[in-house]
């Protein structure tokens, strides 16, 4: 007969989440996993049979709380704004003291993991995939409410905020100065007028 878990799997995930997104995969082990989960090694291996399975149940914790307090407000009205708070909310949490360095989980994912990692590669595509669609139908409705510039179509505009947010991503962990991520918001945003 196997013992009742004792943990809380929710903070143990947490706690996971925060380490491999700090430090990525490969930086991460075993060792700083048991130290920051308060778990023993044959535990963590009970509960996630692998680094590799507690690194998945992590991202996908990330994935899900990015979603639900991120991405679903994409779907509100009006859009204009909504995809400003966006961009803006990003910034934030990059030049977020106890963030610094960190960017996106996903897109950090992008460029470790994914090119190697069937699995972690499929999510990274479904999440970017998921934001893009999302972008397009914001723009779709801000252009339809006369917010939002028609110079340009939505999935074009969709497609240069992906590789904004891959691009301010990808520099938060530069530890780059917050009037460099503030001045390229500004130049961002500016392609909905």
């Amino acid at each position: 007969m196997t013992r009742p878990q004792v943990f809380d799997y929710t903070v143990v995930l947490q706690a996971a989440m925060r380490l491999f997104w700090q430090y990525g995969y490969e930086a991460t082990s075993l060792a700083d996993l048991q130290r920051v989960t308060k778990l023993s090694k044959s535990s963590l291996y009970a509960t996630f049979g692998s680094k590799h399975g507690l690194f998945i149940a992590a991202f996908d914790a990330y994935r899900e709380a990015r979603r639900r307090d991120r991405m679903q407000r994409l779907t509100l009205s009006p859009a204009r704004p909504q995809i400003e708070w966006f961009f803006r909310t990003i910034v934030a949490d990059v030049t977020q003291p106890d963030l610094l360095g960190r960017g996106c989980m996903t897109v950090n994912q992008a460029v470790d993991l994914a090119p190697h990692d069937p699995m972690i590669r499929q999510r990274v595509i479904d999440d970017l995939q998921e934001l893009q669609d999302r972008l397009c139908q914001a723009i779709q409705r801000g252009q339809a409410e006369g917010d939002i510039s028609r110079q340009r179509t939505p999935d074009c505009l969709a497609r240069l905020f992906m590789a904004s947010f891959s691009h301010i991503n990808i520099m938060a962990r530069l530890d780059m100065p917050r009037v460099y991520f503030e001045s390229f918001l500004s130049d961002v945003l500016a392609l909905l007028h």
